[in-house]
């Protein structure tokens, strides 16, 4: 039968047991509680409700307890299966180096905010974290390939072409070795070091490269924005929906940038959290 659970009943939810389990029973009602403050239930019971006969009894008290245990203590396993969105709704990964919501990180914030429009009284805590190996990596290639683009971007500013940002240049194949020997010039003017490779070399193209990309330094400074970034971008997406008041969302510096390792999850992500 479906239950209307009013908040004198929920007030009166409370296990004198020294056995009782111990769960954010706030966040379970949260998570039940709907826009205009109802909780719907459906039990496994029949009776009529306005019978005088008819009366809470502790099975039932047991039931609706469950109920919220398991919101309070697997809120995302509970969003998944109320909202929909397939499971793992608490961690979003990204790729190496880049702070872009993608496709699957879309569909995933997609249930969790249907889920904060629905449920006004739950907030979301958000928690940013790289991969130092990985996104390091990624960075610095990121880094090298800007200073190629940005080579082709100083002859096409000269020429007056419409240009706005480097980053946006595609750089050919046929093109790619004329810029990467002005690079490989502007970086050792930019850096007052002078490294000389002849196109005579074995694997002078190759040389160059790694001579700019020595000269690149990623900090825990970078790391740390990145983190940030991505943090901001899933707040940056919630907010877009409309759906969801900004005080309600929580960006979350842990101070740590290295999550703890899960199975086979992605070190560079954003964890989810429910208040």
């Amino acid at each position: 039968m479906l239950y209307h659970l009013s908040d004198y009943y929920i007030k009166q939810i409370k296990v004198e047991s020294k056995d009782a389990i111990k769960s954010p029973i706030k966040l379970g009602i949260a998570l039940l509680k709907n826009k205009k403050g109802e909780i719907s239930l459906k039990l496994p019971i029949t009776g009529q409700l306005d019978d005088p006969e008819f009366k809470l009894s502790g099975i039932i008290l047991k039931t609706i307890l469950n109920v919220l245990v398991k919101a309070a203590t697997l809120p995302f396993s509970f969003i998944a299966s109320a909202f929909g969105g397939g499971e793992d709704l608490n961690y979003l990964e990204f790729s190496a180096g880049s702070s872009l919501v993608t496709n699957e990180n879309r569909l995933k914030l997609d249930t969790i905010i249907k889920a904060l429009d629905e449920r006004p009284g739950i907030d979301l805590e958000i928690a940013g974290f790289v991969d130092s190996k990985k996104d390091m990596e990624m960075l610095v290639s990121n880094d090298f390939n800007n200073k190629i683009k940005y080579q082709k971007y100083i002859r096409l500013a000269k020429k007056g072409n419409d240009v706005t940002e480097a980053e946006e240049i595609n750089i050919e194949p046929e093109e790619y070795e004329k810029y990467l020997k002005k690079a490989f010039k502007a970086n050792n003017k930019a850096n007052e070091i002078d490294v000389k490779i002849s196109s005579k070399d074995e694997n002078y193209l190759s040389k160059m490269e790694t001579s700019i990309k020595n000269t690149i330094k990623i900090t825990e400074a970078d790391l740390r924005l990145l983190a940030k970034e991505r943090m901001q971008s899933v707040k940056a997406y919630i907010l877009e929906s409309g759906k969801v008041e900004a005080k309600r969302l929580f960006l979350i510096e842990t101070g740590v940038l290295n999550s703890e390792t899960k199975d086979k999850l992605e070190g560079s992500r954003v964890e989810l959290r429910l208040k």
